[in-house]
């Protein structure tokens, strides 16, 4: 038993006599799956984080990845798939050439705004759920320009 940080020795409930969190580093226990385990913070704010290299494997991993994968490819189909219509969208919707290189750039300013909000709700939401609220975010975009009548509705 190895005690975080280095003061104090450890007690029964995993804490030293100053308070802080005491973990078992590298040593494999029946709640710990033989994993390294390791501690931050320290009171009533540590936590302890395991890593078992069993669980980063596994074939509920690679689907995710494929599922990530397959979405990515769905967003970029549906940000190029505007670039081949270019000349009947600027007819039909009767748009300048500033305008539609601008609806053309505007995903870029989007995608980079959204990255930082989009990894926090990744992080509350979790993986499946995240890509599941990213797939219907990328068909409504699809279907929503779809719909477009003019500049500003096929800007948002």
């Amino acid at each position: 038993m190895a005690t975080f940080p280095r003061l104090g020795r450890p007690t029964d409930n995993g804490r030293d006599r100053a308070g802080r969190v005491t973990v078992a580093r590298g040593e494999p226990g029946p709640d710990r799956g033989g994993g390294r385990v390791t501690a931050t913070g320290s009171g009533e704010h540590a936590h302890a984080l395991t890593h078992d290299a069993e669980q980063e494997q596994g074939p509920a991993n690679w689907g995710m990845l494929a599922l990530a994968w397959l979405l990515y490819f769905a967003f970029g189909l549906v940000s190029a798939s505007l670039a081949p219509l270019v000349g009947p969208i600027r007819t039909d919707l009767h748009l300048s050439y500033a305008e539609i290189g601008f609806v053309l750039g505007f995903w870029q300013l989007v995608y980079i705004g959204a990255a930082a909000p989009v990894g926090v709700l990744i992080d509350r939401l979790g993986t499946k759920r995240a890509l599941l609220l990213g797939a219907f975010a990328v068909a409504l975009s699809g279907f929503v320009r779809g719909l477009a009548v003019d500049f500003a509705t096929l800007l948002a």
